[in-house]
């Protein structure tokens, strides 16, 4: 039988497997349609207020006749200016946060046509570290264990991975170590993907917020269409 407490580290645990890497969210924060929502958030008040002033039904005289004009619009302004504030808030915390390697490269074939040099990886993947966990001691020996699967891997100078002691001397070891080491040929395409991989695995949070705001921004777009299409419908 399974208990309450199960029930709820069940869902707690397919939460964590459905939040979507940077990755899958750079199809929303790279879109040219969505980056365009800080110029509605602007638009959609003015025009509120310019619509606020013209009613919902103009008489025009036709044969004699007034002719009742419907030129009310279905649907809300507030929803559309939120989805607008949504979009804007969820490409901001994307345009900050995502690393720099999604961003740039989708396949390491856009990556190689750039001809950077091999060593140009390791520089991607010391400073999305950086930023997801910072320069202090703590923050470096958050990613030890990942930098040191990492370049044991890929790294050729020095061949192997130095022993760190969790204090200021091993960090001090570790910054003096990513001063030569460099990426052993024929791994250029590897680096690429575990750099990548490791990419889409750092800030969880600032992932959840992202696709929280544009999943609540495309639910706001969903509820206009939805009442479009019942205007259209019943009128």
């Amino acid at each position: 039988m399974i208990t309450r407490k199960s029930r709820w580290l069940l869902r707690w645990v397919m939460l964590k497997e459905t939040v979507p890497s940077w990755t899958d969210l750079r199809s929303y924060g790279s879109s040219r349609i969505l980056n365009t929502s800080y110029f509605w958030m602007i638009v959609v008040p003015l025009a509120a207020k310019l619509f606020s002033h013209i009613p919902d039904t103009i008489h025009l005289p036709f044969l004699e006749k007034t002719l009742a004009l419907g030129i009310g619009l279905p649907f809300s302004w507030k929803i559309l200016f939120f989805s607008s504030l949504s979009f804007s808030i969820a490409n901001s915390i994307y345009s900050f946060f995502c690393p720099r390697i999604v961003k740039d490269y989708r396949t390491f074939a856009a990556y190689n046509e750039d001809r950077w040099s091999r060593d140009k990886i390791i520089d991607y993947f010391i400073r999305q570290n950086l930023t997801a966990y910072g320069n202090s001691p703590e923050g470096f020996f958050a990613w030890f264990d990942d930098a040191s699967k990492f370049f044991n891997n890929h790294s050729t100078e020095p061949a192997e991975f130095p022993t760190l002691t969790r204090d200021v001397a091993g960090v001090r070891t570790f910054l003096s170590y990513l001063k030569g080491v460099k990426i052993a040929k024929n791994h250029d395409r590897d680096a690429f993907y575990d750099t990548l991989e490791n990419a889409n695995d750092l800030m969880k949070p600032s992932r959840i917020l992202s696709w929280l705001f544009y999943l609540a921004g495309f639910t706001m777009v969903g509820i206009i269409l939805v009442q479009n299409v019942w205007f259209v419908i019943v009128e």
